[in-house]
């Protein structure tokens, strides 16, 4: 959720909510929780009174190198017993699939 929020940095609870697929209870729930972390802060949005903006703090930016390359390790193993051609056609495939799912394309910051 992290990459999604650098991403998409200063949006709205609503259009993160709206772009990770997430149910808008669900998504004030994990906002809070990274808040209590320290990873992110609401501010007031720029554009809607109503609205706050959602974004991250220092300690989430300085997070999110060692989260990628930690994420990176592991689909490497994974993955590891496929092909290099092999790898981009399971990953051609799930994409077919999570489209016929109606899942949201771009959430995983490798795929984007």
């Amino acid at each position: 959720m992290l990459a999604a929020l650098a991403a998409d940095d200063g949006q709205s609870q609503r259009q993160l909510s709206e772009r990770l697929g997430i149910h808008r209870n669900a998504m004030v729930a994990a906002v809070d929780n990274l808040e209590r972390q320290g990873l992110a802060k609401r501010l007031p949005h720029p554009d809607d009174r109503r609205a706050v903006a959602v974004t991250l703090t220092a300690k989430a930016r300085r997070l999110l190198p060692a989260l990628d390359k930690q994420a990176s390790a592991l689909e490497d193993q994974i993955a590891a017993p496929l092909s290099s051609r092999e790898r981009d056609t399971l990953r051609h495939l799930l994409q077919r699939i999570a489209a016929g799912a109606d899942l949201i394309p771009g959430v995983h910051p490798r795929l984007a």
